[in-house]
């Protein structure tokens, strides 16, 4: 049991959700009791990831997780797909560096495209998540967006319309 397994060495999971009581299948079974979410954010070091990809590893299953692109070098992923990892999404939000720049993403679109390259190279799926109609979004920085989309071709890939929550910094200061 992979959540056994983790407990034992000190790694928190948690349910990522529960089945609805009407689905009583054994697909919907199997999901729930193997929808855990390991430990992210940007305290965890390289260390920690592969020590939790040696924990998994073993159990001989293959899973996908979101990731940030900073940090993630070619030896992190390639630990990662040993350990049975099949896709990563990540949330590049915009191919334009003004974007990126305005809603403090803190990197550049071509060291997000060099990482979506390895792990293609690697063999390690990978899904896209733009946000379009962010802060400062022109029909230049839009076009931007798409010619890095051109250059990445991603496995799987998703368009969003930005909407900002209420009470938010960028609701309340949208310029």
């Amino acid at each position: 049991n992979v959540e056994k397994n983790l407990a034992l060495h000190n790694i928190e999971t948690r349910r990522v959700f529960e089945p609805p009581a009407y689905v009583n299948v054994p697909h919907s079974e199997y999901l729930y009791y193997t929808g855990l979410c390991l430990p992210s954010g940007p305290n965890l070091s390289d260390e920690d990831i592969y020590r939790i990809c040696d924990l998994i590893q073993p159990l001989d299953i293959k899973w996908r997780c979101y990731a940030r692109t900073q940090g993630m070098d070619k030896k992190i992923l390639q630990r990662m797909k040993y350990a049975g990892c099949v896709e990563i999404g990540i949330g590049i939000e915009s191919g334009s560096k003004k974007i990126l720049d305005i809603v403090d993403k803190n990197i550049d679109p071509n060291k997000n495209l060099q990482f979506v390259k390895c792990c293609k190279e690697i063999g390690i799926k990978i899904n896209v998540f733009i946000m379009i109609g962010l802060p400062g979004e022109t029909i230049q920085t839009v076009q931007e967006t798409k010619r890095w989309m051109e250059k990445a071709l991603p496995d799987k890939f998703g368009f969003n319309i930005f909407v900002p929550y209420i009470g938010t910094p960028i609701y309340n200061n949208p310029d």
